[in-house]
């Protein structure tokens, strides 16, 4: 709608930018224009809150680009993920920071949900070192114990994120 937006990464298949703070909620169009002035439009429609957390293969599917601590986040001991995109086994305790996006304008109305149990992350919001980078912050709970591998889906505002694979010793 007329806002320059930073880019972060450009590809022929794909185009990753930051959506200006100061751009309005409801129907968008994005322009983009390559190098060689040729010129390409997608329209979409910007809400408060469209979460997405990241995963280890970049599609959105399996086990999440996410990091586990036992320390309160002193020490990040293990990535959440193996090369080929199965989850690596935590423990309950430790402390799993999932990264996203589309999240840190949630009004605080926010759980998740893994083997069917109720869960209560500990934050989510602005990452703080990355721009548009946002954390979610969530102790792994004694009532996954032993649940091995399951989907965990976080709802923000009403809006469920992309699942994602964890597996609890």
């Amino acid at each position: 709608n007329g806002i320059p937006a930073p880019l972060f990464f450009v590809s022929p298949g794909q185009i990753n930018f930051q959506v200006p703070e100061r751009t309005m909620i409801g129907p968008a169009t994005i322009i983009i224009r390559n190098s060689f002035g040729n010129v390409s439009l997608a329209r979409l429609n910007l809400a408060p809150v469209s979460p997405g957390v990241f995963t280890r293969l970049a599609n959105g599917k399996g086990a999440p680009a996410a990091v586990a601590s036992t320390d309160n986040g002193q020490t990040y001991a293990l990535s959440m993920s193996n090369a080929d995109g199965s989850p690596v086994e935590v423990q309950v305790g430790h402390i799993a920071v999932f990264f996203g996006t589309g999240l840190r304008f949630q009004s605080g109305a926010l759980s998740a949900t893994a083997a069917g149990i109720a869960l209560t992350p500990a934050y989510a919001g602005v990452q703080g070192q990355l721009v548009g980078l946002d954390q979610i912050n969530l102790i792994i709970p004694e009532t996954l114990r032993g649940k091995g591998e399951t989907e965990l889906i976080f709802l923000f505002d009403g809006r469920n994120a992309n699942a994602i694979r964890i597996k609890v010793r």
